[in-house]
């Protein structure tokens, strides 16, 4: 009877192992997916990042122009008068 008994334990600890294994398997199979996301949104991020500089470098280049031609029109106005 014990031999019977230790041999129905060694397969439900067999049974318990393979079951853990999946979960493992599955928790990296996530792990991997969202590393790839993480990655993909890092990427994004950084196009976002290069967008802005480049649309806070033309405000700054038309802020220029604009009070290049604001101070043009000014010393114009006062030539004038």
């Amino acid at each position: 009877m014990v031999a019977g008994e230790v041999k129905e334990l060694a397969l439900e600890t067999a049974r318990a192992t393979e079951r853990i294994r999946s979960v493992v398997d599955g928790v990296l199979a996530d792990v991997a997916a969202t590393g790839a996301e993480l990655s993909s949104l890092q990427e994004l991020v950084a196009d976002v990042v290069d967008s802005q500089t480049t649309i806070a470098a033309a405000v700054e280049e038309q802020s220029a122009s604009t009070a290049a031609a604001a101070s043009a029109m000014s010393e114009a106005v006062h030539e004038a008068a």
